[in-house]
């Protein structure tokens, strides 16, 4: 495949990073959002001990903004993981069958 083949070319690091903040910086928004606006609300327990940041589910979930923030960035970082599946997948299609390892496995699972 010659440079020119390649309709876009984004370095897999980047992709990686980007892929990795997308739910990690939502977490961190939606952990400071709830702290800042909704404070006693999203540390409330039922038996009254004072929790001094809310919850996992209450500050990602609970709330308006903060439900929507989280759902977002995680749709966003699907769209990049499917695409490495199915990088994946074409490269093993196109690869493993030229491989001698890849052929003798595949003859003997098929006798």
């Amino acid at each position: 495949m010659g440079e020119s083949d390649y309709i876009i070319r984004i370095p897999m690091r980047w992709v990686a990073l980007v892929t990795v903040s997308l739910p990690f910086g939502a977490f961190l928004s939606c952990i400071y959002l709830s702290v800042k606006y909704d404070f006693e609300e999203s540390t409330a327990t039922h038996c009254g001990v004072p929790n001094y940041l809310p919850s996992i589910s209450s500050a990602i979930g609970a709330f308006s903004p903060q439900g929507y923030i989280w759902r977002s960035a995680l749709a966003l970082h699907s769209a990049p993981r499917f695409l490495v599946a199915a990088m994946y997948y074409r490269f093993n299609s196109r690869v493993l069958p030229n491989l001698k390892a890849y052929q003798v496995s595949n003859a003997y699972q098929n006798t």
